[in-house]
């Protein structure tokens, strides 16, 4: 086995989550852009995310987001009995051929709906509340 040693690019440590436990709503934004101005008017979508940061989220839909859709987010994170709001853009969107079944995506957080919000997030990532970091 090779190491390789290499800086951590990332602006904050993520987190694994328990994907089958941490419900995720995503509703793209009514500020929606580009090709995605159609989405604005969508129901809210549900799935589950996979990892979080101060700075965003990895989760997966049924139905893909475009790269670039404005969305709001509500995290239903494990143990915390009020959700956790944002919102940001879709930033990656994983390929189909390498990752059959629901649309694996990540959003980069914007901003939170509340002070609050961004408080909950972050203590629960301060007390490593999800367990180890990726």
């Amino acid at each position: 086995m090779v190491t390789v040693e290499a800086p951590n690019r990332r602006a904050s440590d993520r987190f694994r989550l328990h994907p089958m436990y941490t419900r995720v709503v995503v509703s793209p934004a009514a500020r929606a852009a580009g090709g995605a101005a159609g989405l604005a008017n969508a129901s809210p979508l549900e799935g589950h995310a996979y990892n979080i940061s101060i700075t965003g989220v990895r989760f997966e839909l049924d139905e893909e987001l475009p790269i670039g859709t404005a969305v709001d987010i509500e995290l239903f994170l494990p143990g915390e009995p009020r959700t956790v709001r944002a919102s940001g853009r879709v930033v990656r969107l994983f390929d189909s051929d390498d990752d059959p079944g629901p649309r694996r995506m990540a959003v980069h957080f914007s901003d939170f709906a509340s002070a609050a919000d961004r408080a909950r997030l972050e203590r629960q990532i301060e007390d490593r509340w999800f367990g180890m970091p990726e």
